[in-house]
């Protein structure tokens, strides 16, 4: 099963007025997708037998309603904030390919209701606030550095499954088998960089690696925004659920929402990423050496310190 019902469902989406298909005839499941009288978009299944409300609540309507001319019965989820218009389409997505191979229509409905149950926690929420200007920065550093450098090194899924930090690893990315990366921003005139735990820098085979930032107008080469680094990584893994699953997680862990427009206009080129091996000697305050009464401490490095740290540095060649 594909998800090129999707195009087609953005065209119905973006344009004035209702309208409604079925998304394959051939499912176990008669998936309708469109939009509703309110020009929400909408997915819903006619089924024979009445279906189980699903536990969902949040910017997600639920509706079920028996029809009247075939006492069959309809079930549909509408999207009432289209700021998260992407996860929505993602999650339809899932809905369908998942139940693509039930046995019997019974089937096919407990496991769409599993798979609503594992979406719940991003969809329960409602609107966020925007992240703050350094915090904007810090996460445009780790997905640029993710795509553009690690996305060299490793697949996209294993990249995003590594992607541990908005979990509350100690390091931004976790592979199974090293190294730990700790990701920071750097502005150009940047002196020093914030490492805000005793545990951050405590561990073996950690890689600090500094992106720097430069704010520019829309339309510079290379340039990117929160909503286009996102968009790129969701495209990356359409073919892997586990992986597309795992990302928006993450990014409903930051408790962000990358199609606010406030993001939109807000664009950086990096034109900088030096990676530092922390070795046993890089200077560090480490929790393995600070007593156990100091619950936490914020510190900052001057980087002309490391300089003999470095084990790789990438820069944007002039136009």
């Amino acid at each position: 099963m594909t998800d090129t019902f999707v195009l087609r469902w953005r065209e119905i989406i973006a344009s004035p007025g209702s309208g409604k298909f079925e998304v394959d005839s051939s499912h176990p499941l008669r998936f309708i997708v469109g939009v509703n009288d309110r020009n929400d978009p909408m997915i819903f299944i006619i089924v024979k037998d009445k279906p189980p409300l699903p536990d969902l609540s949040g910017i997600i309507e639920v509706e079920r309603r028996q029809r009247t001319g075939d006492h069959k019965w309809t079930l549909a989820l509408s999207l009432t904030d289209r700021h998260f218009l992407e996860p929505y389409l993602q999650f339809s997505t899932d809905l369908v390919s998942r139940t693509a191979d039930a046995a019997t229509e019974a089937q096919g409905v407990a496991t769409l209701l599993k798979v609503v149950a594992e979406w719940k926690r991003m969809f329960a929420r409602g609107p966020l606030p925007p992240l703050s200007e350094d915090a904007l920065r810090g996460l445009i550093a780790e997905l640029w550095f993710g795509v553009h450098l690690l996305g060299q090194r490793a697949e996209a899924a294993k990249v995003a499954l590594a992607w541990r930090g908005p979990h509350g690893s100690h390091q931004d990315y976790v592979f199974p088998l090293g190294p730990r990366y700790e990701v920071k921003s750097r502005r150009t005139d940047g002196k020093s960089i914030r490492i805000s735990s005793l545990e951050q820098l405590d561990a073996d085979g950690i890689i600090l690696a500094t992106v720097t930032l430069v704010e520019v107008d829309e339309g510079t080469a290379d340039a990117v925004n929160l909503p286009m680094l996102v968009d790129g990584i969701r495209a990356d893994l359409v073919a892997d659920r586990d992986a597309a699953l795992a990302f928006d997680k993450a990014l409903d862990a930051l408790q962000v929402d990358s199609a606010d427009r406030r993001y939109t206009d807000h664009w950086f080129v990096a034109t900088e990423c030096t990676e530092y091996n922390v070795a046993s000697d890089f200077p560090a305050i480490r929790r393995s050496g600070i007593p156990e009464a100091v619950v936490g401490a914020t510190y900052d490095i001057r980087i002309s310190a490391i300089k003999d740290f470095i084990t790789d540095r990438w820069r944007r060649t002039a136009d």
